[in-house]
């Protein structure tokens, strides 16, 4: 009865030492992540801002094009055509680019470290 109460004791003395490291790692995986969020987010919106120049304008050259002609309607159908294709493929780079590491990813290794260490302890 004495040993297990000795045991448990040491385990709350060690989880409370850990307690302010998990809180700094915390702290610095929250900070990466959102620097990483943040570039991220900026570099989407860039190349969002610059496909869809690139997309209109390559829609107006395409009308523009085959105005004076019997393809108009073909035309302008392939620029919607080409509109819906950027939508998708945008999208589904959008998808393949997320991250795929949950956030706090290493304080939650480090805790599931800790407690096998307490079950063996145990």
């Amino acid at each position: 009865m004495l040993s297990s109460l000795y045991r448990s004791k040491q385990i709350s003395v060690m989880v409370i030492d850990r307690l302010s490291d998990y809180l700094s790692l915390a702290r610095i995986e929250l900070q990466l992540q959102g620097r990483e969020i943040f570039m991220q987010a900026l570099s989407y919106s860039a190349a969002a801002l610059f496909l869809f120049f690139i997309l209109l304008f390559l829609g107006v050259a395409i009308l523009t094009s085959f105005w004076d002609t019997p393809h108009r309607i073909l035309a302008a159908w392939s620029a919607v055509l080409l509109y819906t294709l950027g939508a998708v493929i945008s999208i589904n780079l959008a998808k393949r680019h997320a991250l795929k590491i949950t956030g706090l990813y290493a304080l939650s290794q480090e805790m599931k470290q800790d407690a096998a260490i307490i079950r063996q302890a145990l």
